[in-house]
């Protein structure tokens, strides 16, 4: 008989009038939605090659006929009993064929380890399709094509996001569900332009680098502290939590869950994961359309009608309980429900590889073949789900990027290769509703970007800029800062240099401040340099001139002051600090005779003056003054350069 069964619907479905019947309802195009419209069309581009596809695609076997019967029969007695709900049991596939909602989930394991947990999953899904609402928010869809069709398209309504994002959780061991109810229209519509952006990982980019203490005026001060320039940073800015309110000030979505026309509330498709599995300590729900996770009792849901996987179907009978009350103990059935009381709601995936005709068997005939204590649900008649590498590394398809509106905020999306510059993403933030005044810019960058830039944050009304580097910078640049003509600090992996350098604060035109780690030989902790504008033409030869931030525009050093460790000092007299000042031919050097000593001496050496301090060595200061300013010009050099390709890239 099942055998006879294919035939014949076969043998419908090869008639072009099959299909003509079959979409009927959507055949209106002033109606038909932009699903139905993709529908239309792959029928009318395949119905002569119905051979190609699985049989079970184009029919249905003699076992899922049984199940429609069941629950057609089931729909029926529910609705003499509540005439005012409405469950959502069965749909039609791409090819008009009408399945039960649970054979539509197919339990997949993508290869891709990326997304193997719930949170990485319910974002990538949400992320890698483009949402349409449903045409008639108050109802639910008339088609639900297969997983497989909608990653071929890569667009679909909130159902298609529930359904493969089940199929793909229950594939990765959670124990997910398909809940169909009732959610606030913002939520449906999935407008977000009312909420905050949140997305900690895009503001902190890659967690390897701690957050930077930046400024230094001298070395027993943290870089960064009385420095209100630097102090503003976005690092410890304190983050809300999925679980927590998401409207911002003004949001009128809270109660925006009614259809002002009709008085019915708005449909719409999401997931639950319940607790005991995968560590998951909490019953919470998955908005599919976005990838955020709510608890229950923090939700923008208003209600649930149903809930289902690829093993059973729960009619929820909690409708006089408060929603944040519902209990999803799936074993009481003054709770839920069950279409077919075998299925045991806790088993396990059943191998969707079984051969359906196998299990008919195993049915009676007669009056028990339609008992539903009796029979399993069908296995899923699609195909195992795909997702091809190429289009999987594309992220956001069809053109490999992603926008998304908030409330005083844009997010940008890339896929990596995708973006001339390396970006993975941009979120801007603006000061006004039309978005139209930025006040600070986030961009994260890809790993495969040569100079190892991996964030970058702009404030364009400050015109501040500042850049953080991977670890394996090759001039082991850790953050670059930058208020343009006006100031440059730039921190360094002090191990990835030679020199042991770890902060330089260049205040242009005035002074640069350096700082050094502990392992230097000479014990140099600080130095700093002061300069004094001037044309390079009427300065001593003697003089020492570097080049300013603007080619027409010289530096001449004035003074280098140097400072060291004194918690290293050795038995007998040492310096702690050193001053050159070039401009009076003063050399100067603080000296103590232990590192406890509270007190210190000062002996001084004029160039053009013979020196009575039998405690200064003249040629240790010479040498000490040529090499103080030769580091400090090739520095300020490297610097130079360094900014140059800065702004090439």
């Amino acid at each position: 008989m099942s055998k006879y069964f294919c035939r014949k619907n076969l043998k419908k479905f090869e008639r072009t009038s099959m299909f003509a019947v079959s979409f009927s309802h959507m055949c209106d195009d002033t109606y038909m939605s932009p699903k139905n419209r993709r529908i239309k069309a792959f029928v009318e581009a395949h119905h002569q090659k119905a051979e190609n596809f699985p049989n079970r695609y184009i029919s249905n076997t003699h076992q899922e006929a049984i199940c429609l019967e069941i629950v057609k029969e089931f729909q029926s007695h529910f609705a003499q009993t509540f005439p005012e709900r409405s469950l959502f049991l069965t749909a039609k596939n791409e090819f008009g064929i009408e399945k039960f909602v649970c054979t539509t989930i197919r339990p997949t394991l993508l290869p891709y380890a990326s997304i193997f947990q719930m949170e990485n999953c319910s974002e990538f899904i949400a992320r890698f399709l483009d949402y349409e609402p449903l045409k008639i928010i108050t109802e639910g869809p008339s088609c639900l094509p297969s997983p497989s069709r909608l990653i071929d398209w890569c667009v679909g309504d909130s159902f298609d996001f529930a359904f493969l994002l089940v199929s793909l959780l229950l594939g990765s061991g959670y124990d997910a569900y398909v809940v169909h109810g009732y959610a606030t229209k913002w939520i449906c519509e999935r407008d977000q332009s009312q909420l905050e952006h949140n997305d900690s990982k895009l503001e902190k980019g890659n967690k390897e680098v701690s957050p930077p203490k930046l400024g230094c005026t001298s070395p027993n001060v943290e870089p960064g502290e009385n420095d209100p320039e630097l102090s503003n940073s976005s690092y410890g800015r304190e983050e809300k939590l999925q679980g927590g309110s998401e409207y911002s000030e003004g949001d009128d979505h809270g109660d925006d869950h009614v259809d002002s026309e009709n008085g019915r509330r708005h449909v719409h498709c999401w997931v639950v994961i319940r607790s005991g599995k995968h560590d998951v300590q909490e019953t919470v729900f998955i908005e599919p359309t976005t990838g955020k996770t709510y608890l229950l009792s923090q939700s923008p849901y208003t209600g649930i009608e149903s809930i289902w996987n690829s093993r059973n179907y729960w009619v929820n009978m909690q409708q006089d309980k408060a929603f944040n009350k519902t209990s999803f103990d799936l074993s009481s059935k003054k709770s839920w429900m069950p279409i077919f009381d075998c299925c045991e709601s806790d088993g396990e995936n059943r191998d969707e590889s079984i051969d359906d005709d196998n299990n008919v068997m195993n049915l009676s005939s007669g009056s028990n073949r339609r008992n539903n204590q009796n029979f399993h649900v069908p296995s899923s008649w699609v195909e195992k789900i795909i997702i091809p590498e190429k289009l999987f590394s594309l992220r956001y398809p069809p053109k490999g990027q992603r926008v998304i509106l908030y409330h005083k905020a844009k997010l940008e999306l890339f896929a990596d290769g995708e973006h001339n510059q390396g970006l993975s993403s941009r979120i801007t933030k603006f000061s006004d509703l039309n978005r139209t005044e930025v006040v600070e810019c986030h961009e994260n960058f890809a790993k495969t970007r040569q100079d190892k830039l991996r964030l970058r944050i702009r404030y364009p009304s400050d015109m501040k800029a500042c850049e953080y580097f991977h670890s394996d910078h090759v001039l082991g640049v850790k953050e670059w800062i930058e208020w343009a003509g006006r100031r440059r600090v730039v921190y360094f992996y002090s191990k990835a240099r030679s020199d042991g350098l770890s902060f330089r604060d260049e205040q242009y035109g005035d002074k640069i401040t350096e700082h050094f780690g502990e392992d230097r030989v000479d014990n140099l902790v600080c130095r700093t340099v002061y300069f004094r504008s001037c044309d390079g033409r009427n300065t001593k030869k003697s003089s020492i001139v570097l080049s300013g931030v603007d080619t027409d525009k010289k530096l001449e050093v004035v003074k280098v002051v140097e400072v060291l460790d004194h918690k290293k000092l050795k038995t007998g007299l040492s310096v702690v600090k050193r001053t050159y000042n070039i401009a009076e031919n003063l050399i100067e050097m603080q000296c103590k005779s232990s590192k406890d000593s509270l007190t210190t001496r000062v002996a001084r050496y004029f160039k053009d003056q013979k020196t009575e301090d039998q405690n200064v060595d003249i040629k240790e200061c010479f040498r000490a003054e040529k090499l103080c300013l030769d580091n400090v010009c090739s520095l300020h050099q490297e610097i130079i350069e360094l900014a140059d390709i800065r702004r090439a890239e």
